[in-house]
């Protein structure tokens, strides 16, 4: 450690830190909005918790002058009814006004996960300037600049998430309870628990039951307290989305571009018009390879003594987008730590050259700035390029493997 390091307080680092990130990613948003209509997804939040102030079912479809011409084509309310509890503040206020709150509450939770997240690698004291050049460019990445364009909450879900990651056996009610949360706002952080019980189930299982036990108590309550009509509406959008999918090249999941190339009905061009039908029906059996990948590799680390917090992140960012029908480019931010502590490791030195370059390739993808061809890709070239994010997902998976042979991640 530098003079300098043991001499710059901690509040002026993150005040700094967090000044530059909300003036770089201004910059940056003033640009994405060039292209693409800023805080379309919050726009979801805003006016869902604008009809449960009104009385009305928050699942019903905007009308077009609801939106006040900002958001033409925004989305419908899609999330469970609990989550409407901590949400419908945003009815206080103009949309405009919530919308900046929302986005400088999401830099300002971004920031202080980075600082938390880099004072749990090894080498924070030994090193702590380097540690912050290996997290610091990662929050302009396209995840995280996307996720702020849009306004959506998967960095609220994945903060509660990693609250029950890494502090699971510290304060295992507290962790239970953020992960109730986080499975409230958005369904996909269950599959949290089975693959923490595959890596250590004495270690995570009094806090996978506080949070399987409160998440029920929630919805137990959700189910006396909020009116019926929302949980029918939303049992209606759930099973639409879950037997449909989505094409839409913004959902880089493995099933999502499985759609775009083979089934022209779903509002793309395809880029092989004519393949079998039964592409949409693969669902159900991604789902199920994607929890049998993610219990044996979390198995197989388990066994290997790496149970750790950033084990755990690691093959939830490995599986699940494997084998979900909904991967936004946003929720690549769920990659980002592993990836900052891989790159703080790789600059000791202790890497192969074949993991390095596997390690610039993910880099480059996540870092290429997002764009959103107009009239579908009917090319090879257009479909590596456009769905280069479902590629990064198996990089990312050949990462973790090659670390977890190698001693890593997530210590012991």
């Amino acid at each position: 450690m530098t003079p300098s390091d043991a001499s710059t307080p901690r509040w002026f680092v993150a005040a700094a830190g967090l000044a530059a990130f909300v003036g770089l990613t201004g910059l940056m948003l003033l640009g994405f909005m060039r292209a693409y209509p800023f805080g379309v997804d919050f726009s979801a939040y805003y006016y869902g918790a604008q009809r449960v102030a009104a009385g009305a079912d928050p699942y019903l479809k905007s009308e077009p002058a609801e939106s006040e011409d900002l958001y033409p084509h925004m989305t419908r309310f899609l999330y469970s009814p609990i989550s409407l509890v901590w949400t419908r503040p945003l009815a206080w206020t103009s949309i405009q006004i919530a919308l900046i709150a929302w986005t400088l509450l999401s830099q300002i939770t971004m920031v202080l996960l980075f600082i938390l997240l880099a004072r749990t690698h090894p080498g924070a004291a030994r090193a702590p300037w380097t540690l912050a050049l290996a997290f610091a460019p990662w929050m302009v990445s396209a995840p995280v600049i996307h996720h702020l364009a849009v306004g959506q909450a998967d960095l609220f879900v994945m903060a509660l998430a990693l609250v029950f990651v890494f502090r699971h056996d510290k304060t295992p009610i507290a962790a239970g309870a953020a992960l109730a949360f986080a499975i409230w706002w958005k369904i996909y952080p269950a599959f949290l628990v089975p693959f923490a019980l595959a890596l250590d189930h004495r270690r995570y299982g009094k806090a996978v039951a506080w949070g399987v036990g409160l998440a029920a108590i929630g919805g137990l309550a959700g189910l006396a307290f909020l009116p019926s009509e929302w949980w029918t509406s939303w049992s209606r959008v759930v099973a639409y989305k879950s037997e449909m999918g989505n094409p839409y090249i913004v959902n880089q999941s493995v099933h999502a571009a499985l759609l775009r190339l083979f089934d022209g009905r779903l509002g793309r061009h395809p880029l092989l018009a004519d393949a079998p039908s039964f592409i949409r029906a693969i669902g159900p059996g991604l789902t199920l390879a994607m929890v049998g990948l993610g219990i044996g590799l979390a198995r197989w680390m388990g066994r290997r003594g790496r149970s750790g917090p950033m084990a755990l992140l690691a093959v939830f960012a490995a599986a699940y987008p494997l084998g979900a029908k909904y991967w936004w480019v946003q929720q690549f931010i769920w990659a980002v730590p592993v990836a900052a502590f891989w790159a703080m490791d790789a600059a000791s030195g202790s890497w192969s050259r074949g993991r390095l370059i596997a390690l610039a390739v993910f880099v480059a993808i996540l870092f290429f700035p997002w764009h959103d061809p107009t009239q579908g890709y009917a090319s090879v070239g257009g479909f590596v390029f456009y769905d280069r994010f479902v590629f990064a997902q198996f990089v990312f998976l050949g990462l973790v493997i090659a670390d977890v042979r190698r001693g890593g991640p997530g210590g012991s």
